[in-house]
């Protein structure tokens, strides 16, 4: 609406938009984009009071896409402002403000994880000691929405052997082992491994799988359609889909197993199988930040986890050629 309003005001000559952009060399980590999570809030408020009081017409901040290696990749923001009532000078001056806040902020936009062992320790303790709504691990190391193969099984690894009790876990993407439990039928226990099956040469990463024993607790088409906030009302693909349940010492997981990766933003990935996340003490998912959508509300507390993968928040890991630099975090700025 806002700019199909701004290009029917310059067909109808009422107002001749012109833009100012700028660029810092900043890469926010996807983990600190959201408003609620650093710079991006206070930025993006203030943006919105500039265009509430008239003086620019739109104003959008680009916190940038850090796994990009261009020499284009960074923070940057675009105003757009009317030439006909100063707004090539308003824009410039509240693009220049949005960058300022950014670069003087710049630390906020660096994400630091503690030890993947640490972090699941962490969500252990709070699971134990604040029963009634679930614990929220969040594997965003292997994210298929930016990227990841959705099959790293390190977070998965680090759950079984801590005996995270009452966990499920979703969604692991691997062709192979859903049509072994799908040949062995519901109610039958498999022995199998489990994901690890892309290489990530790209990050020096040998995919690696879990060998794990377990029931073959359902089989689905892996369809549902959405009711939570995001694409709601739209059918979900996983592909064939089945769940592992499966018992390690004092442990026990549920684990929903998936020909096709996705994201999940919604409560379907687990429901459409018969599980109920809410009811449960603990629930891991491979996902950064959309995982919010519908997981954010039933928590008591969210622990991410630094597990491996091509959607890493340690930016150390990739091998940049093509940015421009220096860069922040990667270089002392």
């Amino acid at each position: 609406m806002q700019a199909a309003g701004i290009l029917v005001g310059a067909l109808d000559g009422v107002i001749e938009p012109v833009m100012a952009w700028g660029w810092k060399p900043l890469l926010a980590s996807i983990m600190r984009h959201a408003p609620e999570d650093g710079p991006s809030g206070d930025i993006l408020a203030f943006a919105r009071r500039m265009e509430a009081d008239g003086n620019v017409l739109a104003a959008t901040l680009l916190p940038s896409f850090p796994h990009a290696d261009t020499p284009y990749t960074g923070l940057s923001a675009i105003v757009v402002g009317d030439a006909r009532h100063g707004g090539r000078e308003h824009a410039r001056m509240v693009c220049d403000h949005m960058l300022t806040m950014a670069w003087e902020r710049r630390a906020e936009y660096a994400f630091h994880a503690p030890p993947l062992h640490e972090s699941v320790a962490t969500a252990k303790a709070l699971g134990l000691a604040n029963p009634g709504a679930p614990v929220l691990l969040i594997d965003h190391c292997d994210n298929c929405g930016s990227g990841g193969a959705q099959d790293v099984m390190a977070v998965v690894a680090e759950i079984l052997e801590q005996e995270l009790d009452d966990v499920v876990i979703a969604p692991i993407r691997d062709a192979e082992a859903v049509a072994t439990m799908i040949d062995a039928g519901a109610g039958q226990n498999v022995r199998l491994k489990l994901g690890g099956r892309t290489d990530m040469p790209s990050i020096g990463l040998k995919g690696r799988s879990l060998q794990v024993e377990g029931r073959v607790l359902a089989i689905t088409d892996g369809e549902f359609v959405v009711t939570g906030p995001m694409y709601t009302g739209v059918r979900m693909h996983m592909g064939r889909t089945a769940v592992l349940e499966v018992r390690q010492g004092r442990g026990h997981a549920q684990i929903v197993v998936t020909e096709r990766p996705h994201e999940p933003f919604d409560l379907g990935v687990f429901t459409h199988a018969g599980i109920d996340p809410r009811k449960k003490r603990y629930v891991m998912l491979k996902s950064r930040i959309h995982y919010r959508a519908g997981f954010k509300g039933i928590a008591s507390h969210i622990v991410e986890c630094a597990g491996a993968g091509v959607t890493n928040a340690d930016l150390s890991v990739y091998p940049y050629r093509k940015l421009t630099r220096p860069i922040f975090p990667l270089d002392s700025m």
